[in-house]
């Protein structure tokens, strides 16, 4: 079932001069067609054009030229009919006219000679077929033969590599050479995907298959929470290489308010410049962003001004409401930090980049512990899923982060773990010593239950069994917003096979 929009974007010319598509094909490209003058007064006839002396003018804002520079900038293809419906076109003078037809050609053309075996038309002889006819042939002749045990067993191997590539020797290339001990390493992305559906995290983290579209866009989608993250990435360095403490937002203003701000137009300038990231290469993106800096640097700094409030305790009447106030005037420890840490007595161990890492403020005496912060454009992992409940666990970043923390600094003690929103400026917490019943103590079940799955995981990969668990996996809840349902849950009938 086609239950998504397929097909190839079709843009008038000019309109896709700037944007980066990996292929372009200019149609009817004719000297008729690619002809771009600005005439000024247009309405004129060419008489009274000449007594003005217009003509010149034409000549200077002919944009033909500078398109056709626009597009050879990219993988573009033009094509034109000498001979059409409406009459005959000629080639535009700016491009360099291919002569596409050789009868020679036509010999080596297998497509064309398949075309005249099927009319019944002389074609070369023999018949030749492209590597991907013969492998298709190959494919369908196999799938009509039965598969023995053999087969079962090549395609389970090479699974099996797959996964020890993806958990081993992947994995160990972000850890030192001290810690590479062989056993699989686990991060929390992997045990979210993994359950309840080990399936998934085959299909996503060993085979890497992605949800295939064709829909295109004008501009190269670009992702806002990256963006947002990459500018409090830059902004938090610039403390933790100062080793200053952040600064503090008192009565919804910063003392150095246009400063800060500022700096932020800077980073985002620096993130939408990113060539790592595929809209960098798009003009038409990198202009849409360029004119929003001061939305984007305006929308981090009303996310600063809530997480940036005074660092200080809650007060004596700790309760389920009460929380940290802010982070202001706290320590930038670690940003983007990688941990990786060693379970002695267990068959893996664990690896984790922690967005943001605090210790607390001068000025807040009652607070000695780490500070875990993880951004969230906007969403967040609900609160239910943030601890265990029932035994079971949805989310598995915090309980992975305070696991890291634990093994790597010599304090071990989280004073708070919480989700930020960036969009909403909201948070949930996972650890939080001004709530009551979020304290360290009262995470202990949940890091008990993360334990438990660690085990899990290995117990699952180590006895090779991925297949989903009806016990465990909801046919509403977990398929029918999997990705990869259309592998998984759909039977396909090929030459009347199922």
């Amino acid at each position: 079932p086609q239950e998504q929009k397929r097909g190839i974007s079709v843009y008038p010319y000019k309109l896709t001069a700037g944007a980066y598509f990996p292929h372009q094909f200019v149609i009817d490209s004719s000297q008729k067609n690619l002809e771009i003058q600005y005439k000024k007064l247009g309405f004129l006839n060419e008489e009274k054009r000449r007594m003005l002396a217009l003509q010149n003018d034409d000549k200077k804002f002919n944009a033909s030229k500078a398109f056709i520079r626009l597009y050879s900038a990219t993988n573009s293809h033009f094509s034109y009919a000498e001979e059409s419906f409406s009459g005959f076109a000629i080639c535009h003078n700016a491009l360099a006219q291919i002569e596409d037809h050789d009868s020679s050609l036509d010999d080596e053309d297998f497509i064309l000679a398949e075309k005249n075996y099927m009319l019944a038309r002389p074609f070369a002889s023999p018949l030749r077929l492209s590597k991907a006819q013969k492998d298709n042939i190959a494919r369908f002749q196999s799938f009509n033969i039965e598969e023995s045990d053999s087969r079962d067993d090549e395609a389970g191997s090479k699974l099996l590599e797959k996964v020890k590539f993806t958990l081993v020797e992947n994995r160990s290339k972000n850890l030192p050479e001290s810690e590479r001990d062989g056993k699989i390493v686990i991060t929390q992305s992997d045990m979210k995907k993994f359950f309840p559906c080990p399936r998934k995290w085959i299909f996503s983290s060993v085979l890497s298959l992605e949800e295939e579209s064709l829909d295109t866009d004008l501009m190269q989608t670009f992702d806002m929470g990256n963006i947002n993250h990459r500018v409090l990435e830059l902004f938090m360095k610039d403390y933790q290489k100062s080793q200053m403490p952040l600064p503090v937002c008192n009565g919804g203003f910063f003392e150095n308010e246009e400063e800060i701000l500022a700096t932020l137009k800077k980073h985002a300038l620096t993130a939408i410049k990113d060539s790592a990231r595929d809209y960098s290469k798009s003009p038409l993106s990198q202009k849409m962003l360029e004119s929003q800096l001061d939305s984007l640097a305006g929308n981090i700094l009303t996310f600063l001004k809530d997480f940036l409030q005074p660092n200080m305790p809650s007060g004596a009447n700790i309760n389920t409401k009460t929380k940290t106030l802010g982070y202001g005037g706290c320590v930038v420890y670690g940003v983007e930090k990688s941990y990786s840490a060693k379970n002695e007595d267990k068959k893996y161990n664990y690896y984790g980049k922690i967005d943001l890492l605090l210790k607390p403020a001068k000025k807040n005496l009652e607070a000695d512990g780490w500070t875990i912060i993880d951004y969230k454009n906007s969403s967040m992992p609900k609160a239910e899923d943030i601890k265990v409940k029932n035994e079971k666990l949805g989310d598995f970043q915090m309980p992975m982060y305070i696991s890291l923390i634990a093994a790597n600094e010599s304090v071990g003690d989280v004073d708070a773990a919480r989700f930020y929103s960036i969009k909403k400026s909201s948070s949930n917490c996972a650890i939080d010593r001004n709530t009551a019943n979020c304290s360290q103590e009262d995470f202990k079940p949940t890091m008990e239950a993360f334990e438990k799955y660690s085990d899990e995981f290995e117990r699952l990969v180590s006895e090779q069994k991925f297949s989903p668990d009806s016990e465990k996996v909801d046919l509403y809840e977990d398929c029918l917003q999997c990705n990869f349902k259309s592998v998984c849950r759909r039977s396909y009938e090929v030459a009347k096979r199922k």
